[in-house]
């Protein structure tokens, strides 16, 4: 073979790209109807593209170049990397090995066989003489990496029968290679997920180290790696969550430090509804009124010196009394309760619409006697001073049913009958003292005047009362 930098090798193409030829430093060796045209027993195998070079419309020029005169009966002495069982390093990524013969090579794609235990393998891509090298060192280049969990087994058409059983004479024309299933740990990133393997360097406790996981070291990993200043795992009460030292303040937020809240530098004692500077959200009795509050200790302009525990201004309804409300009951207050403290905090009385206990009906409130409700709240009824139409009378504490020429409790006028002695009567039923027994139903006494009579004439008159029935009569003298 020539070295690469004895001559030049060309491809000179058409316009069209049709119609091209190859050649060595002027010497056509490929025409356009694709002939080789060489002498016999030569060969010439090319890969790669350059650039253009020189005046001529070259679209490609070469980088490899083998030109020489074909050999027999070669035998493969050794490979790199070497055949056999390979670890993932080796393994990953494989594309390219090379193959060392015990004389000028001289092997072609088509004189290379490819065998995988799986199923279809890679496909040769170019063979290559290594420049500078030995003449019998090849590089063969493929397609895709080696498959792993498998074995490939490369057969080289060199002349020799084929032989690839270790256990049956001599391996002179093939190279296998059997590559490990990947597995996180074996030194090779060959996995979908990872992210870095150093084989036995990984590690979780050093820092920086690839984890076991085959995951690149990261905030949160319990190690503190370049660039942390403290890594436990997760939010600590003296690590934030970015993996950097808790402090109030610092703009992470972390619950186990204590914090209700940090927002950094806008935290703030002085703004409604900040985060304070102590890292705890805002809150009633922290002196700055928030938005859900009316007033805050000092911060009372809504109710200078009147503000609530509670951060609300003193109002009806809020269960207290304050000055100016005769009752506060808070939520209890109403107006259509009986009894109950109104709505503007005023006691419940007479003229509100509502019957209490101690009235019989109230405005509107006025089921007992509809339309009639007095002024005090009470339902017309006899004895409350004011006559109304069904009563003769009524003098209200002044009515007595024992009492002379008053109105009876019964709101009627004085009349005979009515047990009582009124003015122009003698007696009233059992008002008699006038006459005891003897009333008449005229409210007069029954009363025989007897004459002065002798002692017979008395017995006589005596014998006829008594025929009458009379029990009573006046004594006069004898």
């Amino acid at each position: 073979g020539l070295a690469i930098d004895e001559f030049h090798t060309y491809r000179f193409e058409s316009v069209g790209g049709t119609d091209y030829r190859v050649a060595v430093d002027g010497r056509i060796f490929i025409d356009s109807s694709g002939v080789v045209i060489s002498p016999s027993g030569a060969f010439l195998s090319m890969f790669g593209d350059g650039s253009c070079n020189g005046d001529f419309e070259v679209v490609n020029e070469w980088d490899f170049i083998r030109y020489g005169t074909i050999a027999g009966g070669e035998r493969v002495i050794s490979a790199d990397p070497p055949a056999g069982l390979l670890d993932a390093q080796q393994a990953f990524g494989l594309t390219t090995f090379r193959v060392r013969f015990d004389a000028h090579n001289y092997v072609y794609i088509d004189d290379i066989t490819v065998d995988v235990t799986g199923g279809a393998g890679p496909i040769v891509l170019a063979t290559r003489r290594v420049e500078n090298e030995e003449p019998d060192l090849v590089q063969i280049v493929l397609d895709r990496p080696l498959p792993v969990g498998e074995t490939t087994t490369f057969t080289f058409d060199t002349g020799l029968a084929v032989n690839c059983d270790p256990d049956v004479g001599e391996i002179v024309n093939c190279v296998q290679y059997t590559l490990p299933l990947p597995v996180c740990g074996d030194g090779a990133v060959n996995l979908p997920g990872e992210e870095c393997d150093d084989g036995p360097a990984n590690s979780d406790t050093l820092p920086d180290a690839c984890r076991t996981n085959c995951v690149l070291p990261t905030c949160g990993d319990s190690v503190t790696d370049t660039g942390e200043e403290c890594d436990e795992g997760g939010i600590r009460p003296t690590c934030d969550a970015d993996c950097t030292l808790a402090e109030c303040g610092d703009g992470t937020f972390n619950f186990f430090a204590g914090e209700e809240c940090d927002n950094g530098p806008s935290n703030s004692d002085t703004l409604p509804d900040a985060c304070r500077t102590n890292c705890l959200r805002a809150s009633c009795g922290d002196g700055v009124t928030d938005t859900a509050e009316q007033c805050d200790g000092l911060d009372d302009a809504s109710c200078p010196g009147l503000c609530r525990e509670t951060c609300v201004c003193p109002t009806c309804g809020d269960g207290t009394l304050d000055t100016g409300e005769e009752c506060d009951n808070g939520s209890a207050n109403s107006d259509s309760q009986s009894d109950a403290c109104r709505n503007n905090c005023v006691l419940p009385s007479c003229g509100d619409n509502v019957k209490d206990l101690t009235e019989a009906c109230d405005g509107s409130d006025a089921t007992a006697c509809p339309t009639e409700c007095r002024g005090n709240c009470q339902c017309p009824t006899c004895g409350d001073g004011i006559l109304d139409p069904a009563e003769q009378c009524d003098n209200g504490a002044s009515n007595s049913d024992t009492m002379p020429d008053t109105c009876r409790t019964s709101c009627t006028l004085p009349t005979c009958g009515d047990n009582v002695t009124d003015e122009g009567e003698e007696c009233d039923g059992t008002s008699d003292d006038a006459c005891p027994g003897d009333c008449l139903t005229d409210c007069t006494c029954d009363i025989v005047e007897i004459p002065t009579l002798s002692h017979w004439g008395l017995l006589a008159l005596t014998v006829l009362l008594l025929a009458l029935g009379k029990r009573h009569f006046t004594r006069s003298t004898i």
